[in-house]
């Protein structure tokens, strides 16, 4: 073996052995960024657990305080499934969910489709602790319902926006002529 590829071998292991160290660093360090940038953020009003703060907004019958992962694992199941029911507290429960003005609240409930599912599940697309969240809610269709919620030390988290897929949500209507 020459000099000339011991060296180069050497100097392959070398920038291996570099790399993954920096990997490493880079990985130890990002986790401590995030450590500490969501240190407090899981906790309520006051210090205490969102556990303790999941109660409905005092005195307002409105709005949710939670985390936004729970608010689209159970709030926002709770609110497509009032949406798209014909119940009677279908008002009652639509304003407890909603704002006033949210977008999608103008389509009649008799021109929603049926669901399939039994059960809704809600998962959490994005979103910011303490302002905004984007759910996403499965009721069986090809594509999930999307809310989109914000927060106010008011009223707690209230949608503001929700939309099914197009093409399986609404009942389609024919045009007259």
């Amino acid at each position: 073996m020459s000099m000339s590829s011991r060296s180069g071998k050497k100097r392959d292991i070398v920038t291996v052995c570099a790399f993954a160290a920096a990997i490493a660093v880079f990985l130890v360090v990002n986790a401590a960024i995030g450590a500490l940038t969501h240190e407090g953020e899981n906790r309520g009003a006051g210090g205490t657990p969102p556990a303790a703060a999941t109660t409905q907004a005092e005195g307002k019958g409105r709005g949710v305080r939670s985390t936004p992962l729970d608010l689209c694992a159970k709030t926002a199941p709770k609110a497509v499934r009032a949406y798209v029911t014909d119940s009677p507290d279908r008002k009652r429960l639509l304003r407890r969910y909603f704002t006033p003005r949210a977008g999608g609240l103008n389509i009649p409930v008799s021109d929603i489709a049926p669901q399939p599912a039994a059960e809704f599940a809600g998962f959490l697309n994005e979103g910011t602790p303490r302002a905004t969240a984007t759910c996403s809610v499965s009721t069986g269709l090809e594509s999930p319902w999307i809310l989109d919620y914000e927060y106010s030390a008011d009223s707690g988290w209230l949608c503001t926006s929700i939309a099914g897929p197009m093409n399986q949500a609404y009942k389609q209507q024919e045009k007259t002529k």
